[in-house]
Formats: C-alpha cells, structure tokens, sequence
C-alpha cells in the first residue's frame, strides 16, 4: 500500500479561457512505486498533520495546509521560460498517510524522501507541523550517506525560521523539535538558521545550538537589507542543500495565517530575490514549507504566498533535478 493518498480532484484548477494554462491543468498525479521511472523533476508531496505544533503548545491548523496552498499553487501561471519543462516534470504523490504515531510517521516521510531523491527527483513538502522538517531533513541526509564521493561537497540545511527549533523530543517529537533530533542522528552538514527573533527563543536553546560547530545563527536584524550577503559565505559551492522554511519567518504582515505569528519578520519581496540566487548557486534538492495554518489566515494570504514560494521554485530551479545532473 502506497503512504501516500492521491490529492482531489476539485484542487487542480483548469482555466476557463484558451491558452491561459495553469499549473493544475501541468502536474501529474503519480503513485509512490512509479517515480524510478519517471523523468526526473519536481514531486509534490503533504503532510496534513498539526500533532507536533499541539504537543509544542502551538495553534493547531496546519493540518488543512497541503490543501490549501495547493488550491492557490495550481491557480497559477507557468512561466513563459518554464512552461515546458513544468509540463513534463511537475508531480503530485498527495497527502502522506497519516499512521502510527509522530516519530512513525516522521520515519515514513523520512523514507519517502530519501526514496524520491535517490530517484533524481527534486522534493517539494507542504506542511504540516515543522516537525517534519525533521522527516526531510533525515531523508535528505540518508541519501546522501554512501553516495558521496571524498571530493562530494558537505551538504548544506538552511531554516528560515523564527524559532531555532532545538527543543529536546525527550516527550516525544514535536514541532520545535525537527533540528535538535537532525543534529542528534547526524554531524556531517552544515545547519544555517535564519531569521531568529529574540522574543521567541530561549537562551539555553540558544546556547544548546552554539555548541555545535556546524551550526551558524542569523537573526532577523542581521538580514536586514543584506540577506543576500548573510548567506553568500554559505553557497560558494554547489552543496547539495535542503531549504526548509518555517512560513513564521515572514512578518504578520505577509503571513498572518502561522501557528506562531509574529508582526516583526522577513518581507517576501527581500526573500524571493535571494530565493532565485540560492537555486542558481546551491544544488537544492528539498524545499519545503511548513506551519500555514488556513483557520488562522486572512483572505488565503499566507496559503498564497507559501505557494508563490513553491512556484518560484518550479519557475526559476537551474537545479540537478532540471539538468538531469545524476
């Protein structure tokens, strides 16, 4: 049995209007046991799950997430320079399965990565709690571990987040959890957080996280016009790298509907500019997105701009999923 459920129907949008195609009427629906064979590119995947955002004490209603920012995603135009290349390469494997408990069910998604990637593909995730972050993560590392050769670049995490997310899952995972248990099961990558804000992390979470040599903090008022240059010391090579972005990151103002939401932030427009620079330098191999929570949205925004993230990615990625780099 496949972990993933198909997506509905009723969420691929087909324009009514002659040549005005949209990414609904491109992407294919495809089953978990097919994708060695597909050509590579860019596969889809949910997690409708808020478990881990209840057990951080967070408010619940990510789990309607995957949903939504596909309703807003498939809405959209392909570009004129990828509309050919989304054709063929965009896939949607549905909302993962939600069975067993939390460290299961990061387990299963953590293999479905690994699975896809070592297919070539490139993954997109839709959270759901961050605590799949975690699920990402490990299956991004995974399928790394093996393959790298001794002149291989060392992989590369960046989190775009508000909140460090080093909290111990000693009562089990949850969504603050995803890189205290990634830095516990690996040491062999580099983890770039971005975007911390003062208020909302704790100093011996903080220090917890300076410990650890591969770990580089960069709060919000650093980026402040120089996101760019913040990051650029970290792409000077083409790392195989999995950005995840926590949708908190982004100021209330752009992203009202977060489980944790703040007025303070990253200004989308600052953040797409340097998002095109990274997939022309980094071989980014997962993007994901987490914590839009639909019931707390305001006029769908946050459920947009979570999906104008995806379709930069889809519309800009000169990535190894693109150039068949394999």
């Amino acid at each position: 049995m496949s972990s993933f459920l198909a997506p509905k129907p009723e969420l691929f949008y087909k324009s009514p209007r002659p040549r005005d195609a949209r990414l609904g009427e491109i992407v294919q629906v495809v089953a978990e046991g097919v994708l060695p064979d597909l050509e590579p590119g860019f596969v889809l995947y949910g997690y409708p799950d808020d478990e881990g955002i209840r057990a951080n004490f967070g408010r619940a209603g990510a789990s309607e997430a995957p949903d939504a920012i596909r309703t807003a995603l498939y809405k959209m135009t392909p570009t004129e320079t990828g509309a050919a290349r989304s054709r063929r390469r965009l896939y949607d494997l549905g909302n993962m399965r939600m069975d067993g408990d939390l460290r299961e069910r990061q387990a299963h998604g953590a293999t479905g990565v690994q699975g896809l990637l070592t297919a070539g593909h490139l993954a997109i995730a839709l959270g759901g709690g961050h605590d799949y972050a975690f699920a990402d993560g490990h299956g991004f590392l995974q399928s790394i571990v093996g393959s790298r050769s001794k002149k291989s670049a060392r992989p590369l995490i960046i989190n775009f987040d508000a909140h460090l997310d080093v909290r111990p899952d000693t009562d089990g995972p949850n969504s603050g959890s995803a890189f205290y248990q990634l830095l516990n099961a690996h040491e062999n990558f580099d983890l770039v957080e971005v975007g911390l804000q003062p208020h909302c992390n704790s100093v011996a979470h903080r220090v917890w996280a300076k410990r650890h040599k591969n770990v580089s903090l960069i709060d919000l008022r650093q980026t402040r016009g120089q996101l760019l240059k913040r990051l650029k010391p970290f792409m000077r090579t083409r790392r195989p790298t999995y950005i995840s972005v926590d949708i908190d990151v982004f100021s209330s103002a752009f992203a009202p509907g977060a489980s944790a939401s703040y007025s303070t932030g990253l200004d989308p427009n600052e953040f797409l500019p340097v998002l095109h620079e990274m997939l022309k330098r980094l071989d980014v191999r997962v993007f994901g997105v987490y914590e839009v929570s639909p019931p707390l949205d305001f006029s769908n925004k946050t459920s947009q701009l979570a999906a104008i993230l995806v379709h930069a990615l889809v519309s800009n990625a000169s990535n190894r999923a693109m150039n068949k780099e394999l």
